[in-house]
């Protein structure tokens, strides 16, 4: 298999970036949008009561992630995963406050938000 390029690609034209996240040493590129369903399908996971060891939960935090992961970055996001042998969820889980921050950052109200481990459940929600 040939070495993959690693470095970061020019945005296309007419795209405005949204920030970035940093994990590992590695940089990532944020997508413009935010998309409300993952954030829905997160939600829900953690109002079932399922923890981030259910199927459902690691599902959703997969999508949120995918969600605000620049689709160029995603692929190399996913190998560097893999590579790395990512084991810790909590990591995972600050690289999302990282995106959310940032890409409300991006928005005009420069809202924070944050996703927190509720004590009545390791499955993190976003509050703020």
């Amino acid at each position: 298999m040939p070495p993959r390029n690693t470095r970061a690609r020019p945005q296309p034209r007419g795209k405005k970036p949204a920030g970035t996240v940093t994990f590992k040493g590695e940089t990532y590129r944020l997508d413009s949008k935010m998309g409300v369903w993952p954030m829905l399908q997160f939600a829900r996971a953690a109002e079932a009561g399922l923890d981030a060891a259910d199927a459902r939960g690691l599902a959703a935090i997969h999508a949120f992630l995918q969600d605000v992961i620049d689709p160029d970055d995603w692929g190399r996001f996913q190998e560097d995963m893999i590579k790395n042998k990512i084991s810790d969820l909590g990591e995972l889980i600050n690289v999302a406050n990282q995106a959310v921050n940032a890409l409300l950052d991006a928005q005009a109200n420069g809202a924070k938000g944050e996703i927190v481990e509720d004590s009545q459940s390791p499955v993190p929600v976003k509050r703020g």
